[in-house]
């Protein structure tokens, strides 16, 4: 475990810093006057080339996850594993590169599927802490998760996931975007409310639910797969 481990902490750390070197070009090239959440219009083929990008790094992240294991409940801990450290580390690197975030509470654009999800930088790190914490329980225990382990997972991870996609929702749902999703590059409408846009303060207090929902699973399945050495 401990030389697997590595390996794919090697490798993921590696991704991160490819990852963040990507991200650099992108903000010399459309925010050389200082990052901000705030839309601006961009290329529609960088747009496209960048979703790509995103999607291509999860299939990375699995596709790895898969040599590392034949069991599904430990390629999924691998998977999350990989993805925790590939995530943590992309910030270790543009601290690096270009000495950002200066605070733990500056606020990131963190995905682009399905909508934008906006937040400060500490939220999705410390989802990535609770992903490596239920990889560790998961591969050291072994035992496959029940459905009520995967329904409180997904539950905590929809409620986090709505702090994120918040903002950029509600400007879908409310304005019918979703209609000309292929198309909103070229609408008027969605570049000027886009352009608008200021997200909400953070919503912790959901978001720490969700947590709290997740890592309630990680203890509700170690105490159920807990085996006490006999002496």
């Amino acid at each position: 475990m401990k030389n697997k481990a590595l390996i794919l902490t090697v490798f993921a750390i590696a991704m991160a810093c490819l990852e963040s070197a990507v991200v650099v070009y992108i903000r010399e090239l459309y925010f050389a006057d200082g990052f901000s959440i705030v839309f601006r219009p961009i290329k529609e083929l960088i747009i496209k080339t960048e979703l790509t990008r995103e999607f291509a790094t999860i299939v990375m992240l699995y596709t790895i996850a898969c040599i590392m294991s034949k069991s599904s409940h430990k390629r999924f801990a691998w998977f999350i594993y990989s993805f925790a450290i590939w995530d943590i580390f992309y910030y270790i690197w543009l601290k690096v590169f270009i000495n950002w975030p200066i605070s733990v509470f500056e606020w990131d654009i963190l995905f682009l599927l399905p909508v934008t999800w906006l937040g400060p930088v500490l939220a999705p790190v410390l989802c990535s802490f609770a992903m490596i914490l239920l990889a560790y329980v998961i591969i050291k225990i072994d035992a496959k998760l029940i459905l009520n382990d995967w329904l409180l997972l997904t539950l905590g991870s929809l409620v986090i996931l709505y702090t994120f996609m918040y903002d950029y929702g509600k400007l879908f749902l409310e304005n019918g975007f979703w209609k000309d999703v292929t198309s909103l590059l070229h609408n008027p409408d969605f570049i000027t409310k886009a352009t608008s846009l200021r997200p909400v303060p953070f919503q912790w207090l959901i978001f720490n639910i969700g947590l709290g929902l997740i890592c309630a699973s990680i203890v509700i399945y170690a105490k159920r797969n807990y085996k006490p050495i006999s002496l």
